[in-house]
């Protein structure tokens, strides 16, 4: 069972928007990342989030308050370099009057911060795709509030997906995105009393072995890859009557081609699965001496030098590579 399978889906994405969070905002939110200079340091402002929501006078609105949104400071590519903050909330489910929270939320945190703040919402809604409320107004008479803020469904997503793969740009949400639509078909695949194994098949062979080779081709950094698995078996392998099934399915797949899936991937699907010194054992030990050796780079020196070029640019530090590519 995952580490992180008894979390729920939105304190699930809060773990992964911090941790990948340039990767999270260039595929949900282009029009806010393409102003952040990403090379500066991202602070996450979680305590201070918390005590601002603790100490409100609004006791309903605390006690419908869930804290699993995201605080971010961030640094701006103009000239004078300033500082923003990001409120980014995760919503897995309709609310009523959801905008209107929003609003008040802003109203809470902008008093404290005293800095340029914006909001933003990613919706994981599957029973509605088109729920994506992102405006608050209120009128009278000649008194007018309007609070816009972006906001988008994952489930309305699926092109921006497919383009990204087709094109070949680099971003692990793209196939996490996917991974939300496969669910749905295996989710329609069941109603019909479609045969288990053909889904569990279907599933392997025109997703995962697929999703794995962006992985291996791409060099993900290790979080992206760390929550690409998580995602899978929070969205996958707990899925009552088949999830056990495909799980076992892509175990036995990773230990039998584990050298042309690559040892990260077993490295990654040990650790989350076995523990770090079993993980470390099986997955790096064997794919260092095998996967990289007879897999990636055939052992060829240009092609260790190569990869670990590759691999220093995408995060890993320099202990990391020497035992990975055991140079």
């Amino acid at each position: 069972m995952s580490l992180l399978r008894n979390l729920s889906f939105d304190e699930l994405w809060k773990y992964a928007a911090q941790n990948t969070f340039e990767s999270f905002l260039k595929f949900f939110f282009p029009q806010i990342a393409k102003h952040i200079d990403f090379s500066k340091k991202i602070i996450f402002l979680d305590k201070e989030l918390i005590k601002i929501f603790k100490n409100t006078v609004n006791k309903k609105l605390l006690r419908e308050k869930r804290q699993v949104d995201l605080l971010a400071e961030v640094t701006l590519k103009n000239k004078n370099k300033k500082n923003l903050f990001i409120h980014i909330e995760i919503q897995g489910y309709k609310q009523e009057d959801f905008a209107r929270r929003m609003f008040l939320y802003y109203c809470l945190l902008y008093p404290k911060l005293q800095k340029d703040l914006i909001s933003a919402c990613l919706f994981v809604v599957k029973d509605d795709i088109n729920y994506e409320p992102n405006e608050y107004t209120y009128e009278f008479e000649d008194f007018k509030i309007s609070f816009i803020y972006p906001a988008v469904n994952i489930y309305k997503l699926k092109e921006r997906a497919l383009k990204y793969i087709k094109e070949n740009k680099k971003n692990i949400y793209a196939d996490i995105t996917l991974l939300f639509f496969e669910e749905m078909e295996i989710d329609k695949r069941l109603k019909k009393s479609e045969d288990l194994n053909k889904i569990r098949k279907d599933f392997i062979n025109l997703y995962f072995k697929k999703f794995v080779e962006r992985l291996k081709e791409r060099w993900y950094a290790e979080k992206e890859i760390e929550v690409a698995f998580f995602f899978l078996d929070k969205v996958i392998f707990s899925k009552k009557k088949i999830g056990a099934y495909i799980e076992k399915d892509i175990e036995n797949l990773l230990e039998k081609e584990q050298v042309d899936m690559g040892a990260i991937i077993n490295l990654f699907r040990k650790y989350e699965k076995k523990g770090l010194e079993k993980g470390l054992k099986l997955g790096l030990e064997k794919g260092r001496q095998e996967g990289i050796k007879l897999g990636w780079q055939k052992g060829k020196e240009e092609g260790l030098k190569t990869a670990a070029k590759n691999m220093y640019k995408e995060g890993f530090d320099i202990e990391a590579i020497s035992k990975i590519l055991k140079i």
